[in-house]
C-alpha cells in the first residue's frame, strides 16, 4: 500500500461520505432527506468513535 493512501485513505472516505450526505439531501424528500442527513452525521460519529477508542486505549 503506498503512503499516499495510508495517509488520506480514511480521510477521502469521510469527504465521500459528506459529500453524498449534502447530495442526498439537496435532492429531494422523504427516505433521501434521511439519507442525508445519515450521511452529513456520518463523520461526527466517527470522530466521537474514534475519540472514545483513543481514551480507552491510553488508560
Amino acid at each position: 500500500m503506498s503512503r499516499f493512501w495510508r495517509v488520506f485513505g480514511w480521510p477521502l472516505v469521510i469527504l465521500g461520505i459528506s459529500l453524498a450526505g449534502l447530495v442526498l439531501s439537496l435532492i429531494g424528500n422523504g427516505v433521501w432527506d434521511a439519507a442525508g442527513w445519515v450521511g452529513l452525521f456520518s463523520p461526527l460519529a466517527i470522530l466521537v468513535w474514534a475519540r472514545f477508542v483513543r481514551a480507552r486505549s491510553r488508560t
